[in-house]
């Protein structure tokens, strides 16, 4: 059972969730009672996104072990994340019995008074911990952010300026305390290139690693700046597969000794450290069951309710519904306000939750209702379900004609030795150099490749174009001018969400043998969603327009004038038309027919509008005029528009050594 956990724990921390789940299970099937299996297991359903099945484990693992520490505090984290503010709270106030002085406690129940709109009352939760505690930067960092939603950020960047001078490079220091600036209408310029440095360097080896995952150097280099600017816990991981790939790596073994040391492991620390020193024989196990923490009730002390007093507000009426007025104003802060009819009942909490977290980390100090008040205006007015959308007369007379087009399923197989499932984001047909047939042009995002297919081929055939990473979309076009026609793709970087500046632009070039070479034209930005290409200057070259899409804090939509003399190293004067993020597409149309080119954008995430960007005289900038956005209206005739928006298995048992004695 032992060897179980370590496994279930190991293959946590080197994000390996799958194998940690199945590890829980064999553990469950040796003790359908362990808590520590559910817990872990609930975990790993975390990371896999499988909510419904994670709360269970967490409960049940509670129940099982009301005094284990780690199983209640997940329990209160999934909580809080999901919006179930009341429970989170109860939660939370239990582990503050268990163990007063723990600061994830202490940050966690902090905010959930802070959505509860309870300000005062998490701020002095706050203030009475870091009396006792004043180097805790969650802490800090909690205050600081409370003190900027109160309508203070001078008082947030005096609490931010102390977290920053303790931990300089971590991530959240720097976003709370910028946007605490912000607030100020003030600007820190060190700490502005100190944001951009990180951001590039945090793109560089993500960038690396997709190239090279069994990189030692690489995987410690990642352990080190993960473990400066994000989480301890996900370094470590690094560090464990850096450790697989070379065992006998003495910086690797250097690294554990100082993490080890750092979190009062001596023993973990003197055995790398020996290890760091000299030339290791033979396999080493190390165990890592303590690298996801993991209190036992002998460690914390009894629940006290006079240690708990969040907990009242467990006991306390449920708040009436907020107004539809202060529903419209608190959503209409950062977008247009959805109508309760839009999802079902069951989905609101989680996007009341999502919206509460956006203004988080915001610098909007503006008074604004609960989020339980919210959550139980929307409840209170949306259907249990979603009505079916029934077909209207218009779509039911048309198909009882004729239709004079006959489409028949053909298989073109698909390209060996490559993975079989695709993953495809855009398809387009297109008419490649030297074809006199239409050719269908495909993004996909699991081989990181444009291809092609020309249906008409006996049997139709798969090229591979070229690399491009997370591919999105792709438009063919003659860019350079040379009678070939060439491939231009917007790149996400990364499939998932992410405000990592991965995205870029990438020139598949047309070659006269009829390969296609990859350039890039523009990179270190958001996730690209779009690009188009089009004479928007009137020079006779073509330029382009990029949709940035990002995510929450990157994004924007560019114009790239293309300045190039020499293709090998094309060259685009990159122009900023619109800083808002979220953008998915670009089509170019002359809207007003004026013989320029325009193009029109939507723009999702919190803005929800579709803008026309007029071509001006000046050849640099555009015109933006709003075509459609969100009004609200209960006419009929006028309809609302609602928001839109691998490494191998890794052998952990040949580093447990179960001789070294369990710090």
């Amino acid at each position: 059972m032992l060897v179980l956990e370590a496994l279930a724990k190991g293959n946590l921390a080197i994000f390996r969730f799958n194998e940690a789940r199945r590890y829980a299970e064999e553990m469950l099937e040796q003790s359908p009672n362990h808590a520590q299996a559910y817990w872990l297991r609930g975990k790993s359903w975390v990371k896999l996104q499988q909510e419904e099945k994670a709360e269970e484990d967490f409960v049940k693992a509670v129940s099982l072990d009301p005094s284990a520490f780690e199983c209640r505090l997940s329990l209160a984290e999934f909580l809080l994340h999901q919006g179930q503010l009341r429970l989170a709270v109860a939660q939370y106030g239990i582990l503050l019995g268990l163990a007063p002085d723990e600061s994830r406690a202490v940050v966690g129940l902090s905010r959930c008074l802070h959505d509860l709109s309870e300000l005062e009352t998490a701020a002095k939760l706050l203030e009475g911990f870091l009396a006792k505690q004043p180097n805790e930067v969650p802490a800090l960092v909690e205050r600081g952010r409370l003190a900027l939603r109160m309508g203070n950020p001078v008082e947030g960047e005096k609490w931010l300026r102390k977290a920053q001078a303790l931990a300089p490079g971590k991530q959240e220091v720097k976003l709370v305390l910028s946007l605490c600036l912000e607030a100020q209408g003030a600007e820190d310029e060190r700490l502005r290139q100190r944001i951009n440095e990180d951001e590039r360097t945090q793109v560089d080896i993500k960038l690396a690693l997709r190239n090279n995952t069994r990189a030692p150097e690489l995987l410690c280099k990642i352990a080190q700046f993960t473990r400066e600017t994000a989480d301890e816990l996900d370094a470590l991981g690094f560090l464990y597969l850096a450790l697989l790939e070379q065992p006998k790596r003495s910086q690797t073994h250097a690294a554990l000794a100082d993490y080890f040391e750092r979190v009062g492991q001596p023993k973990r620390a003197e055995s790398h450290s020996q290890r760091a020193s000299r030339t290791a024989t033979g396999t080493h196990r190390e165990s890592i069951s303590n690298a996801l923490p993991h209190r036992k009730a002998s460690q914390v002390a009894a629940v006290s309710p006079k240690q708990t007093p969040m907990m009242a507000l467990e006991q306390t009426p449920v708040p009436e519904k907020a107004s539809h007025q202060q529903v419209v104003q608190v959503c209409a802060a950062c977008h247009a306000y959805p109508p309760p009819e839009s999802m079902p009942r069951s989905a609101w909490r989680k996007e009341v939750k999502q919206g509460f977290d956006f203004l988080r980390d915001s610098t909007l100090s503006i008074e604004f209702p609960s989020l339980e008040s919210v959550v139980a205006y929307y409840e209170n007015l949306a259907p249990e379900t979603l009505p079916r959308v029934e077909a209207n007369g218009l779509v039911a007379s048309a198909s009882t004609k004729a239709v004079p087009w006959h489409f028949q399923r053909q298989k073109a197989g698909w390209v060996k030795n490559l993975p079989p499932f695709p993953a495809t984001t855009h398809t387009k047909f297109a008419r490649l150099t030297g074809d006199k047939d239409l050719s269908l042009l495909v993004c996909d995002t699991r081989l990181d490749r444009v291809l092609a297919v020309r249906p008409n081929s006996e049997p139709p055939a798969w090229e591979l174009l070229g690399p491009a990473l997370v591919p999105s979309h792709a438009e063919a076009t003659d860019l350079d001018g040379d009678g070939l026609c060439d491939v231009v793709v917007a790149c996400l970087g990364q499939f998932f969400p992410t405000d990592d500046k991965v995205g870029s632009i990438v020139l598949l070039r047309c070659q006269s043998n009829g390969t296609f070479a990859p350039v890039t034209i523009l990179e270190g930005v958001g996730r690209v969603a779009d690009v188009q290409v089009a004479d928007f200057n009137g020079d006779g070259r073509l330029d382009l327009v990029a949709a940035v899409f990002g995510w929450r804090r990157t994004g924007e939509i560019l114009y790239l004038e293309n300045q190039t003399s020499d293709w090998s190293k094309p060259k685009f004067g990159v122009h900023r038309v619109d800083n808002r993020h979220g953008a998915i597409s670009v089509p170019v149309v002359d809207l007003n027919k004026d013989g320029r080119p325009d193009f029109v954008a939507l723009i999702s995430q919190e803005h929800e509008t579709v803008v026309a960007f007029l071509n001006s005289a000046d050849e640099t900038n555009f015109c933006p005029q709003s075509v459609r956005q969100y009004e609200e209206s209960s006419s009929v005739d006028q309809p609302r528009m609602i928001t839109t928006s691998q490494l191998g298995s890794l052998a952990l048992r040949a580093w447990m050594d179960w001789s070294l004695p369990r710090n």
